[in-house]
């Protein structure tokens, strides 16, 4: 014999739910997002209401309009993720001291954050210093 505590494990029917509803007129009021994606179908033969016609619409355009929003949350994050590699980088290249420290920060910031597989930087000046990853070079030479 089951207890009153026990939770009944039998699934709705559909008496069950028009009960509910009847017992709760506001029900729709306070989740009105499902009311967009309840069928409700007018008995005209074969002929289409305007009504039905416009709902049917709206539900077409509210599921497009949906798919874009998610487009374009999507590129917002991948957006967010590229925003913080780049503060990451220029808050790193701050710190360098030295022309070759910078190189180096810059090469591998865009090697590991940016997945770039080789990475470089020439500068335009007296070629004084050089290294791997940091050419210094003459305007004229260049």
């Amino acid at each position: 014999m089951e207890s009153s505590t026990e939770k009944k494990t039998d699934t709705l029917t559909d008496d069950d739910v028009a009960r509910y509803l009847r017992n709760h007129p506001g029900f729709f009021l306070k989740h009105e997002d499902l009311l967009a994606e309840i069928k409700l179908s007018q008995d005209t033969g074969k002929a289409v209401s305007l009504t039905e016609r416009q709902v049917s619409i709206l539900r077409e355009r509210n599921m497009e309009m949906r798919s874009r929003l998610s487009g374009l949350l999507e590129n917002a994050q991948r957006n967010d993720v590229l925003f913080e590699k780049t503060k990451a980088l220029v808050l790193a290249l701050v710190e360098a001291k030295r022309a070759d420290e910078l190189s180096d920060i810059f090469c591998t910031h865009l090697t590991r954050n940016f997945d770039i597989d080789a990475a470089g930087l020439v500068v335009f000046g007296n070629p004084v210093v050089s290294n791997s990853r940091l050419r210094v070079t003459s305007e004229a030479e260049a």
